[in-house]
């Protein structure tokens, strides 16, 4: 459905924004990396018209100032229009970043930040040089800003998107008639300037400025379209879908633009006949806070919702609903009107929530946690993935789950541990220790160890070494495939040697113990006696049945 301009209803009074103490502002640039700020011919491209443009991308009456401003700006600084001027008269301004440089918040151009303070004026510069004259540094008095910015504008639910956010949309007229349930399919979410739409599709284009333009958030000839195509930082960006997270209200969570994140919480396994995994793990529900649960989680975790199709990484349709805006770009569905195919609501309950099998990167360090069965080993569990059960190198000691112990675990398709070598005098090495109760100076007792040494050297040293779990017994004797030492390319079976000398044996003893008694004959010196004959007939079927070549190990 389209926008419907006849659509009337009472006006509701504004709160005056000139009597917030904060204000919000809409960024057009970021200064990512201050060094390109500070080059003139890069600064241009933001101050002179650029070709097919009318105006300079920053259009201000005061452009030398904010020039120099933007020169001496830190990083993370804005350049934005504040949102309760008149779009046709006001200009830009510059905010530095409210955190210092140890705490950075994502913000991207187009979106809207909170600001604080109308101005800031730097009496305590060391410096009393003539302004005009050096651009690079401030002298007492200089105007270093406008005030800060503290975070990118929290809007509603419908609107409010971790990777982007428009926020006109929070008060858009066309998203209030979307609502009429006659009115389907929807159109694709939009980036109308202000709350009334300001753009129009024909013949597969986009036409901007369409509409009221009393009722623009930014200038005509500066919207977000332009915005859009026009900020240097912007193509410096990535669109695309995010799921949200829902943490538990004790939880820190810091999570960036690009579907990664850090939670600190406690450890969160999925109940079952939880509604979502924020409920805890527990036997009965809860009727108030628990007490003492001793599982504090750190959580770090990258790529939620994903599945693999057999070609390519896609999002779980069971958990987020994506669809393409009008810029044809791919996002998270967030109006909660919005329905499927097949007629179900957009917004999941589950949605973002941890999954240990298919999530696509983690790392998990927990205080208390079943590590082995959140990752799917747990062969008594009829939901367990696929794998089930842990290996079993012997039957006296299998590779049972541990349960409610602290875990450090990593999760990935591809695990790469890498000790750096920066010279002959700078060589690392890799060490995995497992502690244990040593017996005397010779005898380790259960301590093991696998250890890279700089030399390159490897050594492995535990009270058993297990090298593979038999599987070539399926095989003939000396095709064993399964274990090869000296490469891939080894070719040579190995021996059984417990076999080889007992074949060996029964041969020689049979040779010693019946040499004396041959077996006289008329014609010429004696023959065998037939003992060691048979004897030899035996150990040569032996030998032809190659009974004594492994079934599982190669050598060269």
């Amino acid at each position: 459905m389209s926008y419907d301009p006849t659509f009337d209803a009472p006006l509701i009074p504004s709160i005056s924004e000139g009597a917030r103490v904060i204000k919000q502002a809409i960024v057009i640039e970021v200064i990512d990396n201050p060094v390109l700020f500070k080059k003139d011919d890069f600064l241009n491209r933001l101050f002179e018209a650029q070709q097919n443009q009318k105006t300079p991308y920053v259009a201000s009456s005061l452009s030398q100032d904010l020039r120099r401003q933007i020169k001496q700006a830190p990083r993370n600084s804005v350049i934005a229009w504040m949102a309760d001027s008149d779009p046709s008269e006001s200009e830009p301004k510059l905010f530095y970043p409210f955190f210092s440089q140890h705490f950075a918040l994502p913000i991207k151009p187009g979106e809207n930040v909170w600001i604080i303070s109308e101005g800031l004026l730097n009496s305590f510069s060391v410096t009393r040089q003539d302004p005009s004259n050096k651009s690079d540094s401030a002298a007492t008095g200089d105007e270093l800003c406008s005030g800060f910015w503290m975070s990118r504008v929290s809007v509603p639910d419908y609107t409010d998107d971790v990777n982007f956010t428009h926020s006109d949309r929070s008060k858009s007229q066309e998203y209030v008639q979307q609502q009429d349930p006659l009115k389907t399919p929807l159109p694709p979410p939009h980036f109308d300037n202000g709350s009334q739409p300001s753009s129009i599709k024909k013949d597969g284009r986009l036409i901007h400025n369409i509409g009221d333009v009393d009722k623009y958030t930014l200038p005509q000839d500066n919207d977000y379209e332009r915005v859009y195509v026009d900020s240097l930082s912007n193509k410096r960006t990535t669109r695309e879908p995010v799921p949200s997270f829902n943490k538990r209200p004790g939880d820190i969570l810091i999570q960036g633009s690009n579907n990664a994140l850090i939670c600190i919480g406690e450890d969160r396994p999925t109940p079952p006949r939880a509604e979502f995994n924020g409920d805890y793990l527990v036997e009965e529900q809860l009727t108030q806070p628990r007490k003492d649960a001793l599982a504090g989680t750190i959580d770090l975790v990258a790529g939620r919702c994903m599945t693999w199709n057999g070609e390519a990484l896609e999002f779980d349709t069971q958990k987020i609903i994506t669809v393409a805006n009008n810029r044809e770009e791919t996002e998270k569905e967030k109006r909660s009107w919005a329905k499927t195919d097949d007629n179900q609501a957009s917004q999941k309950v589950k949605e973002g929530d941890i999954d240990f099998l298919n999530d696509l990167t983690r790392i998990y360090a927990s205080m208390k946690t079943d590590g082995d069965k959140n990752f799917g080993y747990d062969s008594a569990d009829d939901n367990s993935f696929e794998f089930k059960a842990l290996p079993v190198p012997t039957a006296d000691n299998p590779l049972n789950p541990v349960e409610q112990k602290p875990y450090a675990i990593i999760k990935s398709n591809e695990l790469r541990f890498i000790a750096r070598k920066n010279d002959d005098n700078d060589i690392g090495s890799i060490r995995i220790i497992k502690e244990g109760a040593r017996v005397s100076e010779t005898d380790p007792g259960d301590q093991a160890i696998i250890s890279m040494q700089p030399n390159g050297d490897t050594l492995i040293d535990a009270p058993q070494i297990i090298l593979g779990l038999g599987r070539g017994n399926e095989q003939q004797f000396g095709e064993g495939n399964q274990v090869f030492i000296g490469g891939i390319d080894a070719t040579e079976s190995m021996v059984l040697g417990t076999k080889l000398h007992t074949l060996l044996k029964k041969l020689v003893d049979a040779i010693v113990n019946n040499a004396p008694n041959f077996v006289a004959t008329g014609t010429g010196p004696g023959i065998l006696n037939p003992s060691i004959v048979s004897t030899a007939t035996e150990v040569k079927a032996e030998i032809d049945q190659k009974t004594f070549l492994s079934k599982v190990a190669k050598t060269k």
